[in-house]
């Protein structure tokens, strides 16, 4: 496995790590909950040789701030974070990708700013819209991390 660099972005009060490889057309794989930048791993590796391929890691995932404030996890607060991180980087004519929830944030995202995007791939995420309470993702979160990842399959 080859090693990829992290980096590190101030924006919208946190520090996100990322993945930046690669030169060309923008790329920017965005991961599912309970994900992360290593996910994605391979595809840097693979794609980075016709693109510039991005790959942060979400609030509260991997090595990005966890605020540990239940009303920051909220799917507007990811697509508010995905724009933010976007603008700082100052990209444009962006091919997103989102995996499962990263799915849900990249179609919101595309929804709310369109002018920002080349392309849209959604990748294992719902078509619909999805009708769950606010705190949905905030309450799964605290069950994977007050119970650990088995509590979540019982679940599901």
């Amino acid at each position: 496995m080859s090693r990829l660099t992290s980096h590190t972005l101030q924006h919208n009060g946190i520090t996100t790590s990322y993945y930046d490889e690669g030169t060309g057309p923008v790329l920017l794989l965005v991961h599912g909950f309970t994900g992360g930048k290593l996910d994605f791993h391979d595809q840097v590796t693979y794609f980075s040789d016709r693109c510039r391929v991005i790959v942060p890691d979400n609030r509260g995932h991997g090595e990005t701030t966890n605020t540990g404030r239940r009303s920051d996890y909220t799917l507007e607060t990811l697509v508010d974070d995905l724009h933010s991180f976007i603008q700082t980087l100052g990209l444009s004519d962006v091919h997103l990708l989102g995996h499962s929830l990263g799915g849900m944030v990249a179609m919101r995202y595309a929804l709310t700013h369109p002018g920002n995007l080349s392309s849209l791939i959604l990748m294992d995420t719902s078509a619909t819209p999805l009708n769950v309470p606010a705190d949905y993702f905030s309450t799964m979160a605290d069950i994977l991390q007050e119970k650990g990842p088995q509590a979540l399959v019982t679940l599901m």
